[in-house]
């Protein structure tokens, strides 16, 4: 009897064995649960546009949603044309990479026009410059640490900011 558990314990720990990494290779395409998604997720680190995102944020993004954005900046009848990415135009670097919102009344006074964020997000970044007409604000908003957008040029920030 000792001769033959000498070769089935053996046998019994390597069929467990087999039958295990069986498991996981029939189990590797599945998309959810899983032994092996679960360690692979413990070993799995950031991508490098979530470490980016987060240091554009200070640390200070949350997720990975790339959700839509839902909303203008302005009010459709408070700006004229949008100038749009990639226009080539002279004593600008091009193609333009952002695009802007031209007011109705290109020259009006400062403050005229209300701006409103364009998607349920967390202000991350305010810069300020004084410039010939008066303090300006660029403003970083971070949707999640792979989607942000900025506004710049903006003339004057609520009190609650």
């Amino acid at each position: 009897m000792k001769k033959y558990l000498k070769f089935i314990i053996p046998a019994v720990i390597i069929l467990g064995l087999v039958l295990t990494g069986m498991y996981l290779i029939l189990n590797k395409n599945k998309k959810q649960g899983g032994f092996l998604l679960t360690i692979k997720n413990l070993g799995e680190e950031e991508s490098e546009a979530v470490k980016d995102g987060k240091k554009l944020s200070n640390n200070n993004c949350e997720g990975e949603e790339k959700p839509k954005i839902t909303n203008l900046p302005m009010k459709y009848e408070d700006f004229k044309f949008i100038i749009p990415y990639g226009l080539t135009a002279g004593g600008h670097v091009t193609p333009i990479d952002h695009q802007y919102f031209s007011p109705m009344v290109f020259n009006s006074p400062r403050d005229k026009y209300p701006v409103y964020a364009m998607a349920d997000s967390k202000i991350v970044d305010i810069g300020e410059r004084e410039t010939k007409k008066g303090t300006e604000y660029r403003l970083v908003f971070s949707v999640s640490c792979k989607l942000f957008y900025y506004y710049d040029l903006v003339t004057s920030l609520t009190p609650d900011l």
